[in-house]
């Protein structure tokens, strides 16, 4: 059951579940948004500066973390995901 608004920019939303671990999984889906976030960023950093946290990267470690940013994206978008939600 979903509520209106009671007030701007702000819902109430009741969902229930009869399977506890499915509960568990709506519950926490921002904890894997904010990981796979992170990860993304990490990534970022490497494309960017050339660096795996104080490491110097090797070009094929810079190609690699490009590609696994794309296809994090394009998984994302196959499920209309963004950062932003």
């Amino acid at each position: 059951m979903v509520s209106t608004p009671t007030k701007k920019n702000q819902m109430k939303i009741t969902i229930e579940y009869e399977d506890e671990q499915e509960a568990l999984q709506a519950i926490n889906g921002w904890k894997w948004q904010n990981a796979l976030f992170n990860l993304d960023q990490e990534l970022r950093h490497t494309v960017k500066h050339g660096f795996i946290k104080s490491t110097e990267a090797t070009t094929e470690q810079i190609e690699a973390a490009d590609e696994l940013r794309t296809r994090i994206r394009e998984f994302m978008s196959e499920h209309n995901l963004t950062f932003d939600d």
